[in-house]
């Protein structure tokens, strides 16, 4: 939220997290937020931005009921947001940051590690060139834990400059670094 929302929505402040668009049959969409909300706490916590929204939901389990804040012209509100099991999810890597390009990746677990398992690879991909290979395990990107598809798209919310990914290959803990 800007000042310059906050002043167009004759709001006190700029804190919270301003909702430009909602996906129809999303679960915040089901929970009743809507487009020009402002969401404010989250189980009681301050959201300051949309990053830090998304690094709130990826490290909440599957199926929590989260009680989020909002203001809806100007009125404070409650909603209940159960967050879906996407266990079973895949993702194309570009979708979350150029560097993965040419991969698809989905939620894995070597021993009892959780992570993020690259499935598929291009040779010449930008994920390649730095060293990524079929069947790693990202467990970490940047210092953050990446334990489900949530919590690494919220790792990589911005497209950071400098990427560390944390990953397993054959037992094995090990980073690759792009800048």
């Amino acid at each position: 939220m800007t000042a310059d929302l906050a002043n167009a929505f004759k709001l006190d402040s700029p804190s919270g997290t301003f909702v430009n668009e909602i996906l129809p049959k999303s679960v915040a969409a089901r929970a009743g937020i809507r487009a020009g909300n402002e969401l404010i706490p989250l189980n009681d916590t301050p959201i300051g931005s949309f990053a830090e929204l998304r690094a709130k939901e990826g490290s909440v389990a599957p199926d929590t009921a989260l009680q989020i804040g909002l203001l809806r012209n100007g009125k404070p509100m409650n909603v209940t947001v159960i967050l879906e099991n996407h266990a079973l999810a895949s993702v194309q890597g570009k979708t979350l940051t150029p560097t993965l390009a040419r991969t698809s990746l989905s939620p894995g677990a070597i021993q009892k590690t959780s992570g993020i398992c690259s499935d598929t690879l291009e040779n010449r991909s930008p994920a390649a060139q730095i060293g990524l290979h079929k069947a790693d395990l990202v467990i970490g990107v940047n210092h953050l834990h990446t334990r489900n598809i949530a919590a690494l798209r919220s790792a990589l919310v911005g497209d950071p400059p400098v990427i560390a990914l944390h990953l397993i290959r054959g037992g094995e803990g090990m980073y690759l670094l792009r800048r």
